[in-house]
């Protein structure tokens, strides 16, 4: 007669009784933690899109505005995406200059080139050097936007609530990859860590792909978790089409998605082995339509994005400075760019060589592992901390990164056998980081990898509390403290907290071409009046009380000057409409930030 197992013996601790509980009504708990994902979402995207932030990825040369019009472009019929080419940003043009300086003839021979196709030297050239018809960047984000603006008919709204969906989505599969593995109590504690951590909630209302990469490495750790010898053939083809999509969405997914192919491999039977390519052919079926264009325009048929020698050589070169982000090596590009031709190992190696020796880039990528590991939430492209000051459901999600990896470290430490793939996903999503360069949005999917880990460790220091006193649940609570306080070290004196360019998008992309409307109606009044809606984005350190924040910082420096010229503007708008006391106290606020510090009377 077989012999049943033995029940799991009943819960001990308070803590182990209370994720018990929650398990036991996990329908409930799943419908609680769903509303409030949706409610943190609705109320997110409702404040946004009533802001000038909704007109955000209309700012001419950056990432969403690429997105934006690559979409388009495929909407309006570019299937292929022969037409959107490659971005040539200030500094494209002036890293051209610094080559065309270097070798004499270039100038004249690139002029020629682009003389055929109605473009500069300078374009010319770097078309030539991301190569031509190959994509800018991996394509899956922008086609998915076009199928978006082609059923909604261009709108940008309808792409933010399916970003927030996927969002949402990607905290449920977390609490359901980390029960399976770890256990409810881990489970939901990083379920809780993740619906409150902000910059994935940020981004998810940026036309970005980035929350979108947050949730994918959530969704592949789920789905090559669950990969087991009984799944059918169409299962595992279909994972493996995942995480070909997750390739097509950002190339860096490719490691990863060979280890799940091996890890599926070792876990199925010696002689069933041969099922795990059923794994591979998903992932490969899912890049054959990005192989059939590149044949289809000339350009290499694996090739899925354009810009990593250009990146590498400007996040390696000897002039990069990883605690600022400072970027651009312009003689470094003149050098190295002409290489890339050959490979990316080439290019890498020249860039390297740059260095006195190899030790001198080794030291460059330890700063950047210091750089990763740091609580400020870089800006790119969209400031987290700019959009927080004027969305109050930001402040709500009060989770940020250096919590997250804190509370990771326990986690680690509890559970250093947690399987090849979740450490796997962490090693893969900081090795980029490491190999270019990191910001706030590019560490998500490493965050993403952390967190059930951080799960894990929340759960371990409050199961600790529970029981009777110990030592080692105030060691570990030191250990959170210490490794918060490491990250929250003080940013680079040059990086500003709010930049200057973000300060200005409200009135260059919302306010000022309704100023202007009203201008051309001529209603001076209401013109004055919307100048009044943009001073609101107005940073702190201008008011009376700190304005002398501005003569240290030569970029508070220039926002204060910038916002006096707005005031200048406004009071010229009430003069003309008549207005006379709001005129002066117009210029009174503009004389006041133009003047000296201490002197607030312009006098």
């Amino acid at each position: 007669m077989p012999v049943r197992p033995a029940p799991p013996p009943p819960p001990t601790h308070a803590a182990e009784r209370a994720a018990a509980w929650l398990d036991a009504r996990r329908g409930r708990a799943l419908l609680v933690l769903t509303a409030v994902l949706l409610l943190l979402r609705g109320l997110y995207l409702a404040e946004l899109l009533h802001s000038p932030f909704a007109d955000q990825h209309r700012w001419v040369n950056s990432d969403m505005s690429f997105f934006d019009d690559w979409a388009r472009d495929i909407a309006s019929g570019d299937l292929a995406s022969l037409r959107v080419g490659h971005p040539h940003h200030g500094w494209h043009r002036r890293a051209a200059e610094v080559y065309f300086s270097r070798i004499p003839g270039e100038r004249e021979r690139w002029t020629q080139a682009g003389r055929a196709r109605g473009i500069d030297a300078a374009d010319a050239l770097w078309d030539a050097w991301y190569g031509g018809p190959r994509f800018h960047q991996e394509p899956l984000y922008a086609y998915g936007l076009a199928a978006v603006h082609a059923m909604s008919g261009g709108t940008v709204w309808p792409a933010l609530v399916l970003q927030s969906l996927c969002g949402a989505g990607a905290v449920l599969l977390l609490l359901l990859f980390v029960r399976r593995r770890f256990g409810a109590g881990a489970a939901w504690c990083a379920a809780l860590l993740a619906a409150f951590y902000g910059p994935p909630l940020f981004f998810e209302g940026v036309l970005l792909r980035d929350s979108l990469l947050f949730a994918a490495t959530t969704a592949l750790l789920f789905l090559a978790d669950r990969t087991s010898p009984a799944d059918r053939p169409a299962v595992l083809l279909g994972t493996g089409a995942c995480l070909g999509a997750a390739i097509l969405l950002k190339s860096t997914f490719a490691p990863f998605g060979a280890l799940a192919v091996a890890v599926a491999w070792s876990r199925m039977p010696p002689g069933q082995r041969l099922r795990a390519l059923w794994m591979a052919a998903g992932l490969g079926l899912a890049l054959v339509p990005a192989l059939v264009r590149n044949l289809y325009a000339g350009a290499p048929p694996l090739s899925l994005s354009s810009v990593g020698v250009a990146t590498f050589v400007n996040s390696n070169s000897p002039a990069f400075r990883p605690e600022t982000g400072d970027y651009f090596d312009l003689d470094a590009l003149a050098r190295v760019m002409p290489a890339a031709h050959d490979s990316f190992l080439s290019a890498a190696a020249r860039t390297v060589g740059l260095h006195e020796n190899v030790s001198g880039w080794l030291v460059q990528v330890l700063r950047k592992l210091a750089a990763v590991f740091q609580r400020y939430e870089h800006p790119d492209n969209a400031s987290f901390y700019f959009y927080r000051e004027h969305i109050p459901v930001l402040s709500a999600a009060a989770i940020d990164f250096a919590l997250v990896c804190a509370l990771a470290l326990p986690g680690m430490l509890a559970r250093r056998r947690a399987g090849v793939l979740l450490w796997g996903a962490v090693i893969l999503a900081l090795a980029p980081l490491l190999v270019f360069h990191s910001n706030g949005r590019l560490r998500l999917p490493l965050a993403a990898a952390l967190l059930p880990f951080a799960g894990i460790g929340l759960f371990e220091l409050v199961r600790a509390f529970s029981r009777p006193w110990t030592l080692r649940p105030w060691l570990w609570t030191a250990a959170v403290a210490a490794v918060v306080l490491a990250m929250s070290r003080p940013r680079a004196e040059s990086v500003p907290f709010i930049r200057f360019a973000d300060y200005i998008q409200p009135w260059n992309l919302r306010y000022a071409p309704l100023a202007a409307q009203a201008q051309q109606a001529g209603d001076p009044a209401r013109a004055a009046a919307i100048v009044d809606e943009a001073l609101k984005y107005r940073p702190d350190f201008l008011n009376g009380w700190n304005r002398c924040y501005r003569n240290d910082h030569p970029e508070a420096a220039r926002i204060s000057g910038w916002f006096a010229d707005l005031y200048a503007r406004q009071a010229s708008l009430w003069q003309s409409a008549g207005n006379v006391d709001r005129a002066a106290a117009a210029a009174h606020s503009a004389a006041a930030l133009r003047a000296p510090c201490g002197r607030a009377d312009g006098g």
